[in-house]
């Protein structure tokens, strides 16, 4: 099935079932499909990549209907988009499920057909700057508002090369993002503060000027705030306004955005080349280090990943990390240049 896609272009994904499948309801099974796929066409990342983001687009705009269309035409379509949707957290689903789900899902890609070829062609034809950072390497990226944003390791930001009327960027990892504030006119009112949008995952967070940090990968989205307010909200448009020290997540277990208080310090000192944890579970930990810092962990028995973790590490030196928890757990750590072994 993986030749499938071999010479798929962004179009090609749009209409697609099984991928929009995967967008819209990410699941292990189909994670791992589209992850393998990756390892043996690593030439098509930027293209799937691209396609993940336009589809994402046109699914959180889908309650709103093109401008040339009639409203009663637009609810025909949203109609069948509701019968044929379901909720990826009620039902489980095989890797390639059934008929029944691929007809279903094959409707919605077609109910969507309408905004994706106009979405597309307004893609097309716009300039995109498509910024990459390896595995533990840093970026600094000044935006088209001199907004400014740090990319951390192995993460992905996207935006427009030129902003007109909207100031919105896409992420995929994790990022800080300085966001300056800029007025916009209208005719018929005064001058006020421009909308900035950064999509992450099923999160976007809406600011007009503001310093915050945003980790996505995978299915969980994090939002933690050092300065001003900002506000996230979900594909189900839920909301939260977030005030500096506190975090905003979203993650498969919970359907809602949790928040709660913690130390904007924490989560942004990688900026200075130091992780610093407080409480923070050891399975997110390796999570972390294997997905921004490219380490290749191997756990032969989990017992101890249930524990939390409280301190601080140098990134150039995460080796002292696993030191301090053979010393505290009885681990044995064996290292096969960036892959490590825990007994």
């Amino acid at each position: 099935m993986q030749d499938h896609y071999a010479d798929y272009s962004v179009a090609d994904f749009l209409q697609d079932p099984y991928f929009y499948e995967w967008v819209r309801y990410p699941t292990k099974e189909n994670d791992a499909f589209w992850q393998s796929w990756l390892i043996n066409y690593p030439a098509k990342r930027e293209t799937l990549e691209q396609a993940r983001q336009v589809l994402l687009a046109i699914i959180a705009q889908e309650e709103a209907p093109p401008s040339n269309y009639k409203a009663e035409d637009w609810k025909q379509i949203q109609s069948r988009i509701a019968e044929a949707q379901y909720s990826p957290r009620t039902k489980s689903r095989p890797l390639y499920g059934s008929i029944a789900r691929w007809a279903a899902a094959a409707s919605v890609v077609l109910a969507l057909g309408i905004s994706a070829l106009l979405y597309l062609s307004k893609y097309e034809t716009t300039d995109w700057v498509v910024v990459q950072t390896t595995y533990g390497e840093q970026q600094s990226v000044t935006l088209p508002d001199q907004s400014v944003v740090t990319l951390n390791g192995n993460s992905t930001l996207r935006y427009a090369s030129q902003w007109e009327n909207q100031r919105e960027v896409w992420l995929e990892g994790e990022a800080f993002f300085s966001v300056t504030k800029q007025l916009g006119e209208t005719a018929r009112q005064p001058p006020t503060l421009t909308k900035f949008t950064v999509h992450a995952n099923e999160l976007n967070v809406e600011v007009r000027g503001t310093q915050f940090n945003v980790q996505s990968r995978f299915e969980s989205t994090r939002v933690v705030l050092s300065e001003g307010r900002v506000l996230v909200r979900n594909e189900q448009q839920d909301s939260i306004f977030l005030r500096p020290n506190e975090l905003a997540e979203l993650t498969p277990a919970n359907a809602n955005i949790q928040k709660k208080a913690v130390n904007a310090n924490n989560y942004t000192s990688w900026r200075n080349q130091i992780l610093t944890f407080d409480e923070e579970p050891i399975a997110n930990i390796l999570v972390q280090l294997e997905h921004t810092y490219g380490w290749k962990i191997e756990v032969q028995d989990s017992f101890w990943l249930q524990y939390r973790y409280t301190g601080s590490i140098p990134t150039d030196r995460i080796e002292l990390l696993f030191e301090k928890f053979s010393l505290l757990y009885e681990l044995d750590i064996e290292y096969r240049d960036r892959q490590v072994i825990i007994k």
